[in-house]
C-alpha cells in the first residue's frame, strides 16, 4: 500500500477579529457617538451621523453578500505532514507503530470549499476552510498524540480506503467511525461493504 499523507495545521491559540469586522465595529461606533451627540447636545452632525450610518449598512450588507463566496481564514500556520502507512502513523517526525496505538479516533469531515453549517453567522465566510479535521491516538502507554489536518477534495481521508480497512482488521479503527470515514452512509452499500471485507 502507497503511504499517503495530508498537510498537519497548527491553529494558532485566540481570539482573532477579522479587519473587516474591526473596520465594520469603527464605523458603527462612530455612527453612534455623533448620533449621540446630535441628540444628547444638539450639535448639528445629521449629514455626517447619516453618512455613517450609510457606510455601515452598506459594509455590512457588502460583507454578508461576500461571505457566500468567501472562504474562511486559515489561522495558524502548515507544519509537517500526517502519514498513513500499513505499519504505522508519522505525525511530523514521530512516528507511532500500530504496536504503540490502541485505538485511532479520526474526526474528519471538513472538506476545504465545502459550505458550512447554515447556522453560521451571515457575517462568517460559508466556504470551509478544510482545517476542522483532528486524529488523536491513543497509546498503549497511556498518552494520547492528536493534531489538526488539512482536506481537500482531491486529499481526503476517503480516498484513503486500503489503508483505513487494514487499520480496521488490525483492531486500532472501529466499525462506525471505519463507515464515516470511507463516506458509506446507505443501507444498501453497508451491506455490500460488509461482503467486501470478509
Amino acid at each position: 500500500m502507497t503511504p499517503k499523507s495530508l498537510p498537519i495545521f497548527v491553529k494558532k491559540p485566540g481570539i482573532h477579529i477579522p479587519n473587516e469586522y474591526l473596520i465594520l465595529l469603527v464605523l458603527g461606533a462612530i455612527a453612534l457617538f455623533l448620533t449621540f451627540l446630535e441628540h444628547a447636545f444638539g450639535y448639528d452632525l445629521y449629514t455626517f451621523s447619516i453618512l455613517f450610518w450609510f457606510l455601515f449598512i452598506g459594509c455590512f450588507a457588502v460583507l454578508g453578500i461576500a461571505n457566500f463566496f468567501r472562504t474562511e481564514k486559515a489561522i495558524g500556520e502548515f507544519k509537517g505532514a500526517l502519514i498513513f502507512e500499513q505499519t504505522h502513523i508519522a505525525i511530523e517526525d514521530t512516528v507511532y507503530s500500530l504496536s504503540q496505538i490502541q485505538k485511532i479516533v479520526l474526526d474528519g469531515f471538513d472538506i476545504k470549499g465545502s459550505f458550512m453549517n447554515s447556522s453560521s453567522s451571515f457575517l462568517t465566510p460559508m466556504k470551509s476552510s478544510g482545517l476542522n479535521n483532528t486524529l488523536s491516538l491513543a497509546l498503549f502507554n497511556g498518552s494520547t498524540v492528536s493534531c489538526h489536518f488539512l482536506q481537500t477534495e482531491t486529499n481526503r481521508l476517503s480516498h484513503f480506503r486500503e489503508l483505513f480497512i487494514h487499520y480496521y482488521k488490525k483492531g486500532k479503527l472501529g466499525w462506525l467511525p471505519l463507515l464515516d470515514i470511507l463516506e458509506i452512509a446507505r443501507y444498501e452499500d453497508i451491506q455490500r461493504f460488509k461482503k467486501e471485507i470478509r
